[in-house]
């Protein structure tokens, strides 16, 4: 027995060290390598409204690789926004202006990450840039807690369908003062100020135009078509827009085949949810919350509430900017869900596979539609 014991004692603490080391091991394995940036890294930030669980030292991905980690995450004291610091890996570099950046989670309780998706524009993120656009993590407790009340009394559904006629009600504005502005001034160019009034002026025409015609509309579909693609035409920057969407396929893409693709976009958006613009209840309004400019002199975020009487507002956002002394929409955020987002994730797989031409042959035919799965009439 005495001999037995310190054999024991020996295996015991052996074993202890190997679950120590093993441990440690797998420590280290899980910060992904955030240690390794070091100083040859560079920094971006990015802003969130809501960051959720995300920690100092989460790791940064593009298509599942961790390319960095996150440095900080600090708190802006005037708009109450969240400013996360990434420090990026030395070797990836050159990302696109137009990257975009979400905050996810690995699997349903993982750790939160940021999720970095490069696009196509041809200008690069430097050192020290802000990423513009942005989607924050999402609580799913809230989430849960609000569909779940709102299916009890009955406004799920409506709020499902309004989102899509919210969309494109929102690519229609701005339009009528647009015009008037320019007239007015067609040498001047578009200042700070100007987009907020834009938006909630052709906003609450473009909506009393909807229900004052809503008969001649609903019995005439060319006709609400042709109201719907003139306001569009002027006012929505479709090109730019779906160069967005296309993110990284549109590098190399000729402006012909860009085009080729807005046209097709806009085209089965309008097709799809053209006629619930007239369906659209409670009498809305637009009221305006703020304006902001988007990070690097990109144009600027106006935000408003759509009201409508019986209804919680409904926070949408419009992304615009300045082309020729005129404010255009690019981007429409609508309760965080976003326009250029939203069709990015979609067309990525269908882009990959049968490329631009094929694609916008598609949304033109009907055999593939711009939006969700399902009956989106």
């Amino acid at each position: 027995m005495a001999i037995r014991g310190p054999r024991l004692e020996f295996s015991v603490g052996a074993f202890l060290l190997l679950a120590l080391a093993s441990l440690m091991v797998l420590a280290v394995a899980s910060t992904n390598q955030r240690w390794s940036w070091g100083s040859q890294g560079y920094e971006l930030k990015a802003r969130f409204s809501q960051v959720g669980q995300l920690r100092k030292q989460a790791p940064v991905k593009i298509g599942g690789v961790t390319v960095g980690q996150v440095a900080s995450i600090d708190l802006d004291p005037v708009k109450f926004e969240s400013i996360v610091t990434l420090r990026m890996d030395s070797k990836v570099k050159d990302l696109p202006a137009d990257t975009s950046a979400g905050i996810f989670t690995s699997g349903l309780l993982g750790e939160s990450y940021i999720g970095l998706q490069p696009g196509g524009d041809p200008d690069v993120l430097k050192a020290g840039d802000e990423i513009v656009f942005t989607q924050p993590a999402v609580d799913l407790i809230q989430l849960v807690g609000k569909y779940m009340f709102s299916a009890c009394n009955g406004t799920a559904t409506m709020k499902m369908k309004l989102i899509p006629a919210l969309l494109a009600s929102a690519l229609l504005a701005a339009t009528p003062f647009l015009a008037q502005a320019q007239a007015a001034a067609p040498a001047a160019a578009a200042t700070q100020g100007q987009a907020g009034k834009v938006v909630i002026d052709a906003s609450t025409r473009i909506l009393t135009t909807l229900q004052q015609r809503r008969s001649e509309f609903s019995s005439n579909p060319a006709s609400l078509r042709s109201y719907i693609d003139s306001e569009l035409n002027r006012t929505f920057d479709r090109d730019y827009a779906a160069r967005l969407v296309l993110g990284p396929h549109a590098r190399g893409a000729s402006d012909a085949d860009i085009k080729l693709f807005a046209d097709a976009m806009a085209d089965s958006l309008m097709q799809r949810y053209g006629s619930t613009l007239l369906n659209i209840q409670g009498k809305p309004s637009f009221r305006l919350k703020g304006e902001s400019p988007l990070p690097g002199n990109r144009g600027v975020r106006v935000s408003t509430e759509l009201v409508r009487a019986g209804s919680e507002p409904t926070p949408v956002e419009y992304w615009m900017r300045n082309v020729n002394g005129q404010w255009k929409i690019f981007d429409v955020n609508i309760e965080g869900i976003s326009y250029v987002q939203t069709f990015r994730n979609q067309f990525d797989t269908p882009l990959r596979q049968k490329g631009i031409k094929q694609v916008a042959s598609e949304l033109h035919s009907g055999s593939m539609q711009a939006g969700p799965a399902g009956n989106g009439k």
